[in-house]
């Protein structure tokens, strides 16, 4: 399973953000996808009105490696994000990466769930 991050409005954004600026490189892209502060800079009071963002973190043993979330699964009390790795290259890098992804949820959707979850399918 991964961590899991619900956030409801742009207070909980930015104090995500603001805790962990010093941990995670939030503002920087790697090669072709933006970084962290950028995609979500996009998010405001508007979007929070009515949605929620779900986010999955995947620790990855090399930044070549991408995710996406290819499905999400519903049980019980429990919603939960079904991450995949989308690409394998013959060759990859040395270096480990993190990576968010971001699951935008009407909060009409999730609201019978207590419990969030995501996992990483192989």
């Amino acid at each position: 399973h991964l961590p899991v991050y619900k956030l409801d409005t742009l207070e909980d954004l930015n104090r995500f953000k603001e805790s962990y600026k010093d941990i995670l490189t939030l503002d920087q892209g790697y090669d072709e996808v933006p970084s962290f502060n950028e995609v979500t800079a996009l998010y405001d009071n508007g979007f929070f009105a009515d949605h929620t963002l779900v986010l999955a973190y995947i620790e990855a043993s090399s930044g070549s490696f991408r995710y996406a979330i290819q499905d999400v699964s519903y049980g019980g009390s429990t919603f939960c994000l079904d991450v995949v790795q989308t690409n394998h290259p013959e060759e990859t890098t040395t270096d480990m990466a993190g990576w968010f992804v971001i699951a935008e949820v009407l909060d009409s959707d999730i609201i019978a769930y207590t419990e969030f979850d995501a996992q990483l399918i192989k």
